[in-house]
C-alpha cells in the first residue's frame, strides 16, 4: 500500500514539474511574442516616418500652386522655380507659419524640421568671432549672422546698435564699445574661434596688439588653418599679416574677376560700386599667393576684394559691403547660407533624417529634413 502511495506521489511531483516548465515555457513564447509584435509595429512606425519624411521632402523639388504662389495665394507649397530652389518662395513659406505649412504638406501627426546649407569652400566657418563697425549704419554682417542658424558671437564696437539684430548670439561682450579692447578680448578667446570677422574696425591698427598678441592672431591663421575676413577699413591692421595697401584709389567702381565659394549670384565680368575709401592691393606681387576676386576699374593689377592662402589658413579683404545707399553688394555671402524652418525637438520618441541635395544661388545645397513624434 505504501509502495502505491509512493508511485502516485512520485507522478504527481514529476507532473508538476512538467507543468512548470511547460508554463514557463509558455510565458517566455508569450514575452518573446509581445516584444516581437512590438518591433514589429515600431518598424512598422519607423519605416512610415522614413516614407513621410520623403514625401514632405519633395516641397523642395515642385514649384507648388499656383506656380508663383505667395503667402497670401497657395494651394500647394512647392520652392523650386526653373529647376532651382527659389529664395523668394522659401521666405514666403516662413510667412505662412508653421501649423499651416504642417497641414498644407501632409506632415501630420509628426513634427518636423526644414534646414538648407550650401556646400563648398568656403573657409568661413563657425563659431565665428564678429567684431562690428563704429557707426549704426555698419549691421551687414549682423544682419546675415542673425538670419543664419551658425554659432556667433558679438564683440559690440558700436554703443547704438539695435538688440534685435545681434538676438542669435551665443555672447554678446561690449567693453566700453572700445574696438581695441574688443580685438583684444577676441584674441584671449580665439581658441574658441574657426573665423573671425572685423567689419569697418576704424580704431584698430598694428601697434596697439602687442608682440604676443600679434604672434597668437597670427598662428591662429597660419598654423591653425582659420580664417580671418576684413572689411573696409582701416587697411593698417591688416599690417600685422604683412599686407600693405596702395592708398586711396580714384574710383570706387570694382570689376569681378574669378568666382569664389562667398560670392554668389554675380556674374565674372559685373561692375559693381563701393563706398569712397575703400583701398586696393597690389596684385601683381602679392606677399602670398593671392586670389583677386574683384580688381579696380580699368586697373587689374590692383586688387579690392582679395583672397590671400596665409599659411594653413586664408586672409579676405573685401573693399566694402555696402553702397551709398548702404545695401549689401548683391551676390557677397561670406557666412556662407543657412535657411531653417521649424525647430529641433526637445524631446521624441523617433527622430528620423532625411538629406536630399538641390541647386540654390549655382551652388549645391543640402536639404535636411527632420521628422519626428
Amino acid at each position: 500500500m505504501s509502495l502505491k502511495l509512493c508511485k502516485a506521489q512520485m507522478f504527481s511531483a514529476d507532473f508538476m514539474i512538467a507543468c512548470s516548465i511547460f508554463l514557463l515555457a509558455l510565458v517566455v513564447v508569450m514575452i518573446y511574442w509581445s516584444y516581437t509584435n512590438i518591433q514589429i509595429k515600431e518598424t512598422k512606425t519607423i519605416n512610415e516616418m522614413v516614407d513621410k519624411a520623403y514625401t514632405i521632402s519633395q516641397v523642395w523639388f515642385r514649384e507648388g500652386t499656383p506656380e508663383y504662389w505667395d503667402s497670401t495665394d497657395v494651394r500647394e507649397i512647392g520652392l523650386l522655380s526653373d529647376h532651382r530652389l527659389n529664395e523668394t518662395k522659401m521666405n514666403e513659406m516662413k510667412k505662412i507659419g508653421y501649423n499651416t505649412v504642417k497641414e498644407k504638406i501632409g506632415a501630420a501627426p509628426y513634427e518636423f524640421r526644414f534646414r538648407i546649407t550650401l556646400v563648398g569652400d568656403s573657409p568661413i566657418k563657425e563659431p565665428i568671432a564678429y567684431l562690428n563697425g563704429k557707426n549704426e549704419q555698419h549691421l551687414d554682417i549682423i544682419l546675415q549672422l542673425n538670419q543664419s542658424d551658425l554659432v556667433w558671437d558679438f564683440y559690440q564696437g558700436h554703443s547704438n546698435v539695435d538688440p534685435d539684430k545681434y538676438i542669435t548670439a551665443k555672447n554678446h561682450y561690449t567693453d566700453g564699445f572700445s574696438q581695441q579692447n574688443l580685438m583684444r578680448k577676441i584674441i584671449q578667446n580665439i581658441d574658441n574661434y574657426n573665423s573671425i570677422i572685423l567689419e569697418h574696425p576704424e580704431d584698430l591698427d598694428d601697434v596697439f596688439l602687442d608682440s604676443n598678441e600679434k604672434k597668437i592672431l597670427k598662428d591662429w591663421v597660419n598654423i591653425s588653418g582659420h580664417a580671418f575676413l576684413q572689411i573696409n577699413n582701416n587697411l593698417d591692421f591688416l599690417k600685422i599679416f604683412g599686407l600693405i595697401d596702395l592708398g586711396p584709389p580714384t574710383v570706387n567702381i570694382g570689376t569681378v574677376n574669378s568666382s569664389d565659394s562667398i560670392l554668389k549670384n554675380v556674374n565674372i565680368g559685373d561692375d559693381i560700386q563701393f563706398q569712397l575709401g575703400c583701398y586696393p592691393f597690389d596684385n601683381t606681387a602679392p606677399p602670398y599667393p593671392m586670389k583677386t576676386i574683384m580688381y579696380k576699374q580699368g586697373d587689374p593689377q590692383k586688387c579690392i576684394f582679395c583672397r590671400w592662402w596665409y599659411g594653413n589658413g586664408t586672409i579676405y579683404y573685401v573693399a566694402d559691403t555696402a553702397t551709398p545707399g548702404h545695401n549689401p553688394i548683391v551676390g557677397l555671402k561670406p557666412l556662407g547660407y543657412s535657411f531653417v524652418f521649424g525647430e529641433y525637438p526637445d524631446q521624441a520618441r523617433n527622430v528620423i533624417k532625411v538629406e536630399r541635395a538641390g541647386i540654390l544661388n549655382s551652388s549645391i545645397a543640402i536639404i535636411e529634413v527632420l521628422l519626428w513624434r
